[in-house]
């Protein structure tokens, strides 16, 4: 599946809008009283200002279309949050398909794979109760190929076919409301553009080079100290 101009100038939308995000934060951040609260429970001061700084690790459950068959990732993020808007740190997601074929091939096969890197989330309205958190991860990824077999002990008929890495950027968009103190969920749809990455197996082609481009759904929990 080559990228199409819309999910291009999606994927550059979301990044514009990453990188456009911080000067909001002026207009959602309260002014600093240095005699907020007790001294003795603030966390250690951020480099970016005298402000508080938290953290949170985080798990997510997705859907996406992957070569058109029904496919399930699992994601995973920990992040130091430096500012109210600004959380650094790292994501990673996995990803396993269904079962199919080629017409030319005696048996079945269904890829899986993954991604990890570094995140960078900035968050639109942070002291609200409902916000926006806008994730971007940069990093790389592996994806194979593996034929099916009704017996898992049998080597000979199940294994790997083929296997490539890839270099990857994801840019997401998320609603994510604060349900307690240390607890955040989200639901949000996410852009993956990856280098291209085409598996073959018995001289058939098993992937286009650029079918993990496209989009992908899910929900997120978050738990941590958040700032502030």
């Amino acid at each position: 599946m080559r990228p199409t101009p819309a999910r291009t100038s999606a994927l550059l939308f979301l990044i514009a809008l990453l990188l456009g995000a911080a000067p909001l934060r002026a207009q959602d951040q309260p002014p600093y009283d240095d005699d907020y609260g007790d001294q003795d429970s603030l966390e250690l001061p951020s480099l970016l200002g005298d402000r508080l700084v938290g953290g949170y690790g985080g798990i997510g459950f997705r859907y996406a279309q992957i070569m058109g068959l029904h496919s399930y990732l699992n994601t995973a993020r920990a992040a130091f949050q430096l500012q109210e808007w600004l959380g650094v740190g790292f994501g990673a997601s996995t990803f396993l398909t269904q079962y199919t074929t080629k017409p030319n091939l005696s048996y079945d096969y269904r890829l899986s794979g993954g991604m990890a890197g570094l995140l960078l989330e900035t968050t639109l309205f942070p002291t609200a109760p409902v916000h926006l958190n806008l994730p971007l991860v940069l990093g790389g990824g592996s994806l194979h190929a593996s034929q099916h077999s009704e017996s898992w002990q049998s080597v000979e008929n199940w294994g790997m076919l083929d296997l490539q890495a890839f270099a990857a950027v994801e840019a997401g968009l998320e609603l994510e409301v604060n349900v307690a103190r240390f607890m955040r969920v989200g639901a949000g749809a996410y852009f993956r553009a990856t280098t291209p990455v085409e598996l073959e197996s018995e001289g058939a082609v098993l992937t286009q080079p650029n079918f993990l481009n496209d989009f992908s759904y899910g929900l997120s929990l978050k738990f941590g100290k958040f700032y502030r």
